[in-house]
């Protein structure tokens, strides 16, 4: 996932495209951690269908507060390995 970059106070939605084909459920849950330093809100769980074909689609859209710098946000399956994704505040 690349990197996303926020204005202070703004919105941005993250995407992503994921194969699940190995996994054999029909949704699957999704925990996102953003760091309690950082300002940044957004969903702390999602449920994520997964297609017929074992492939998914999902967004969620991340507040930023007035703290600028690197963050790291952590995407957590109930499945698979997590992923992380550097929020860039400015």
């Amino acid at each position: 996932v690349q990197p996303v970059t926020v204005a202070k106070g703004g919105k941005a939605t993250v995407k992503y495209g994921v194969n699940w084909n190995a996994f054999l459920e029909e949704s699957i849950q999704v925990r996102i951690t953003v760091p309690d330093a950082s300002g940044l809100n957004g969903p702390k769980e999602l449920t994520v269908p997964v297609a017929a074909e074992g492939t998914s689609t999902f967004e969620y859209e991340l507040t930023a507060g007035q703290t600028a710098g690197e963050f790291t946000v952590t995407v957590t399956p109930s499945v698979g390995d997590p992923v992380t994704v550097k929020v860039i505040v400015k």
